[in-house]
Formats: structure tokens, C-alpha cells, sequence
């Protein structure tokens, strides 16, 4: 297979990366998600009676749909390579070596070796008021995405007019997309579209194209029920995408090649994310924050938790040194968390819905907040995940 190129966004610089041709979306592969094993009826349950834990199957820890087979490329598996050995050709000229394995935060984060923050928050972080004035007023924000080479931050609305909206720096606002009925909005690893999930009147997990703005289904359905209401996605820099099903208690991964299988049932399934390095999947559900192991093949291992006690667990975000910042929508502020599980703080002063969160800005240090009534902002140490 030829390498094709992607581009990364680093402020707003691009860095070209070669990626797999295998690493695409799929288009209107697997929409209805009934493919492989996966589609066993045995793992379309609803969460009535979930206990809470991951679904498993085999009545231990191992979520469900933990054997399954691997996809063709793991992330940024090189193409055109030779077997291990080849260093050479016959004219003895010495072949380059094979490009390191692409991540999100090798994407998004500045160069190994950086040195991070301990504590990420500075001593007062008192998030400020975004003013946007958006036509016909804020309806409830979510779903916040930074795209850096617009430098622009996109916004769902949840309900109210089920918008996109665009804010532009330091607090223009305007209409991105009427009618859109989308929650999480993610950015495609190549900067092109964005990865949505809506969830009035389709329920699905669609690609946005960000120049003409149209619309392609990715996937409506698991085992032959349509999803009840999707709410948050992260993807991977191979374009595996993981996403959620509020209502529905689920989470699930759509591989490259369009295949669909659940991972994990756990009872108000939220906000979810990825470490910078794609070794760990986070999910918030409620009261607490799990973490799940995330091998290169794009396999979830068994879930443990981060942090509990939490007060309506929402949507997250992830600094480039991997500490999870966790919104409430029961408590008014972002619980932060290490990637240990240590808590080093909240950031407060808030509104009681503390909805979701992204990093943006020229330095990618500021972070968005969003609430049901107003957006907010603060610089923090660490740069961080645009979504």
C-alpha cells in the first residue's frame, strides 16, 4: 500500500506526518454496524439493572468484545516496508528508517522529550467569561473542538436550535451549522472534517466535511437496534473512533475498516478520551471516571477506575502530559486529574452545568470550558487536545 500524508496541528503549524492508506474513514462502511462477530444479539442489552460494571463475557472483568480481531494497520503502521534486516539495498544505499508510530499526541502535543508541569493549574485558576453573543442566544453548550490552522473553537448546542457554532478569537461568534443536532464533535486525525455524533433527529456517528459542511453517516446502529443517544467520540491517529451511547449505557469502537463492536456497558456512559501516547481510554459514567488499557491493535483491556465520587461526570479533556480534566454537571468545576489517578485540583467558579472542555488558542494552553449557560476560558501550564 502507498503511504499517504496526513497533517498535524501543532499551534498553528503543520506537521506532515506519512500514515497509513488504511487509516481512513471508511465511507458508508459498516453504517449499520451489523458486521463480524460483534453483531452478536447476546451484547445488545440495555442498561436496565447494569450493575455498573463493564459488560463482560465471560462474567469476569474483561469488557465485552475484548477477543476480536486486530485491524490490518495498527497506528501508523509504515507501508512499502521491508522485513526486519533489509538495511540495505544492492547499490549499499542504507533505506530510512521506518517513521515512528503516529498518535494523537504526536498530533496535537509538542515534541518528546518536553518537560511538563507538575501541577498543571496556576495558583489561581479562575476561569474567565468567553462573551459570545450568539444570534438567538446560548442554548446550552457542548462538544467544544479547537481546529488550528482556523483558528477557530466549533460549539454544539444540545438542544434548544441543535446548532454549530464558530467562535473566532477573542469572542466573535457565528453560525457554523444550523440543524446539525450534535453533541461530540471531534477533529478528523487529517484536519479535514470533523467526527460528530448527533443525536436529534438521526442518532448517528457521522463525518462533517469543515469546507462544504456535508454530512456522511459512519454508523446508525448496532446489531440491528438504532442507537438511542449518542453523545461524546474521541478517535485515534489511525481513525479508529470510540464513541458513546448516553441512554443506551454503552461505549463502543469503530475500526478503520468500518467494523463496529461494543466495549464496554456501563450506566450513564459519557464523555471518553485518550491518553496523548493511545495507551489508555478513559470514559466518564456519572459518579466516577474509569480507565481501560488500549493495546496498538486498538484492544481494550479491563477497566479500572480513575477517580469516584464525582457529581455528574460529563465531558473531559486531556492535557498533552496526560492529566484528565473532568467536567461535572452536578458540581460547577473540572475535577483534575494525573494520570496516576491523583487529584490536583478543580478548577471552579463556575455555573452548576459544567458540560465539556478542549484545549485551543495559539499555544494550545488554553482551555474552553463550556456550561449550559455561557463559554469560558483559562490559561493553564500545559498545552493540551483540541478536543
Amino acid at each position: 500500500m502507498g503511504a499517504k500524508l496526513c497533517v498535524g496541528l501543532w499551534g498553528t503549524a503543520l506537521a506532515v506526518a506519512a500514515c497509513s492508506s488504511g487509516a481512513g474513514l471508511a465511507p458508508d462502511a459498516g453504517v449499520s454496524g451489523d458486521v463480524g462477530a460483534s453483531g452478536d444479539a447476546s451484547l445488545d442489552r440495555g442498561s436496565a439493572g447494569d450493575s455498573g460494571t463493564p459488560a463482560a463475557s465471560d462474567g469476569g472483568d474483561e469488557p465485552a468484545g475484548a477477543e476480536r480481531p486486530a485491524t490490518d494497520d495498527g497506528p501508523g503502521a509504515p507501508d512499502g516496508t521491508g522485513p526486519p534486516g533489509d538495511a540495505a539495498d544492492a547499490s549499499g544505499d542504507v533505506e530510512a528508517a521506518a517513521p515512528a508510530p503516529r498518535t494523537i499526541g504526536a498530533l496535537y502535543c509538542p515534541p518528546a522529550g518536553t518537560t511538563w508541569a507538575p501541577n498543571p493549574l496556576p495558583p489561581q485558576a479562575q476561569p474567565t467569561l468567553v462573551p459570545i453573543t450568539p444570534p438567538g442566544g446560548i442554548m446550552f453548550l457542548e462538544g467544544p473542538v479547537w481546529l488550528a490552522d482556523r483558528g477557530v473553537l466549533l460549539l454544539s448546542e444540545w438542544n434548544g436550535l441543535h446548532r454549530i457554532l464558530r467562535v473566532t478569537p477573542p469572542a466573535t461568534v457565528d453560525l457554523f451549522l444550523a440543524d446539525s443536532g450534535t453533541n461530540g464533535l471531534a477533529v478528523a486525525p487529517d484536519g479535514q472534517a470533523l467526527l460528530i455524533v448527533t443525536e436529534a433527529p438521526k442518532t448517528t456517528l457521522s463525518r462533517l466535511d469543515l469546507d462544504d459542511r456535508s454530512v456522511q453517516a459512519l454508523a446508525s446502529s448496532f446489531a440491528g437496534q438504532p442507537f438511542v443517544q449518542p453523545n461524546d467520540l474521541v478517535v485515534r491517529a489511525d481513525g479508529t473512533i470510540f464513541f458513546t451511547d448516553y441512554e443506551a449505557g454503552r461505549l463502543y469502537r469503530r475500526a478503520p475498516d468500518g467494523q463496529l463492536e461494543l466495549i464496554a456497558s456501563l450506566p450513564r456512559a459519557n464523555g471518553v478520551g485518550l491518553s496523548p501516547d493511545e495507551t489508555t481510554l478513559y470514559l466518564n459514567a456519572d459518579t466516577r471516571t474509569v480507565k481501560y488499557p488500549l493495546a496498538p491493535d486498538g484492544t481494550v483491556g479491563a477497566g479500572s477506575d480513575l477517580a469516584g465520587g464525582l457529581r455528574g461526570a460529563d465531558g473531559l479533556a486531556i492535557d498533552c502530559a496526560g492529566n484528565v480534566f473532568i467536567a461535572q454537571n452536578k458540581g460547577g468545576s473540572l475535577v483534575v486529574m494525573s494520570p496516576a489517578g491523583q487529584k490536583l485540583g478543580e478548577i471552579a467558579g463556575l455555573p452548576l452545568v459544567v458540560t465539556n472542555a478542549a484545549f485551543g488558542g495559539p499555544d494550545r494552553q488554553t482551555l474552553y470550558i463550556t456550561t449550559s449557560s455561557a463559554l469560558y476560558s483559562v490559561h493553564l501550564a500545559n498545552p493540551g487536545l483540541p478536543y
